[in-house]
């Protein structure tokens, strides 16, 4: 994360002196991030990185903005020179506005190189997006495209349901956290439904009210229509254990699905224990579950956990922030040597952190670690309250 590759032919000039040309042209200074990132991927002939995505959570150390709108031109026309095959561009985290994602449109309408783009968090609206999403109809190169945390609502995120029945070539789409509603992801529904060339659809935070059965149906409606769909992230979409019910009966029927992510979606115990019975089915594909931050408890953790030990599918358990007590960590700890698991989480459970924490539980959890020792365990250290740390952990912990 945070860096472009850019598979190209090497420049007879170089790529500095494209992009300080096209600077002069347009009138403005050249801008030394660009500069330096086209000098730090040097004469490579078949393969260049160029970081430059702005200051973001992932990035604390990036100045705030390292492009804006007058840079794009330039760096578009820069990148169009250089007769790559495959540019994957990432320039989030910049304030390049609608008038930068309408220069990255006229660039993708008329370059069909650019196999993977990256334009979250650049305060693109409605305008932007309509110009990105006209440029998807002509657009046959583009693969990955991430518009997360951009305000565009679901106007625009309709707009971009309509290009993709006529684009093929999008593989990847992130459209998280983008002020979108129920409209904006039935229409996205409604393309994954009919097509099936996604393999990876980010549809997290959007804006909702109250327990979304609708949304659920249609998120339903995807598994068990779509044939391509290997990831699928619904994170803050208010399913309910209605939805993860609904997700059951779908993932019976589907046969792609590696990973899926519900974090953030009110599930109880009863959601967490339909979620078990989906793994436990037979031909469960499912690899990834991540539950984070619901409230599966004890009785969930343990079907879900059961689960694992019936089918080895499963590698990935997310169930941090769970409201899982101490009986229900020392029930899992009793199952985890006999999964398949190979990462897991628990962290933000009172029955590891609070007044609710007992030494037992932890020692539960140790001992099945020295058991069970998958590749990454996050249970993580906390302060139980009377001065003492405590952490699960295998014999191979330095630490």
């Amino acid at each position: 994360p945070g860096e472009i590759f850019v598979a190209t032919a090497q420049l007879p000039h170089g790529m500095n002196e494209c992009y300080s040309r096209a600077c002069t042209e347009a009138g403005i200074a050249a801008n030394p991030a660009v500069v330096a990132a086209f000098t730090a991927a040097g004469q490579e002939t078949e393969k260049i990185t160029v970081a430059l995505r702005g200051k973001g959570a992932l990035n604390p150390r990036l100045p705030p903005c390292r492009l804006t709108e007058k840079d794009v031109g330039p760096l578009c026309q820069a990148l169009a020179a250089s007769q790559a095959k495959e540019i994957h561009v990432d320039i989030s985290n910049n304030t390049l506005g609608n008038e930068g994602c309408i220069a990255i449109a006229a660039f993708l309408q008329e370059n069909q190189s650019v196999v993977s783009l990256n334009m979250g968090a650049c305060d693109i609206d409605l305008e932007g997006v309509s110009a990105l999403a006209a440029a998807l109809q002509k657009n046959k190169g583009l693969h990955t495209l991430s518009l997360a945390a951009n305000k565009f609502g679901s106007r625009a995120g309709i707009l971009l349901a309509s290009a993709l029945q006529t684009n093929t070539t999008i593989r990847n789409l992130n459209v998280s956290f983008c002020d979108q509603d129920l409209p904006s992801f039935i229409a996205f529904a409604t393309v994954l439904s009919r097509f099936h060339t996604i393999t990876s659809f980010t549809f997290d935070g959007p804006l909702l009210k109250g327990v979304q059965e609708d949304l659920a149906v249609h998120a339903a409606d995807i598994l068990a229509l779509n044939k391509s769909l290997k990831h699928l992230s619904l994170r803050s979409c208010k399913i309910g254990d209605y939805g993860a019910v609904r997700l059951r009966d779908s993932l019976s029927k589907n046969s792609t699905l590696e990973s899926l992510d519900l974090g953030g979606n009110n599930i109880t115990q009863d959601g967490g224990k339909a979620l078990a019975q989906a793994l436990s089915q037979p031909g469960c594909t499912l690899q990834r579950l991540e539950l984070t931050a619901n409230r599966v408890e004890g009785v969930g953790a343990l079907a879900l956990l059961q689960a694992c030990v019936d089918s080895h599918s499963l590698k990935f358990l997310g169930l941090a922030s769970n409201n899982i007590d101490a009986a229900g960590i020392a029930g899992v700890a009793s199952l985890l040597p006999q999964s398949q698991l190979l990462s897991f989480t628990l962290w933000s459970n009172p029955g590891l952190c609070g007044p609710n924490q007992t030494p037992a539980a932890c020692e539960a959890l140790a001992a099945a670690l020295v058991t069970f020792a998958p590749e990454n365990v996050d249970v993580r250290s906390y302060d139980a309250g009377n001065g003492v740390i405590m952490i699960a952990h295998t014999p191979l912990a330095k630490e």
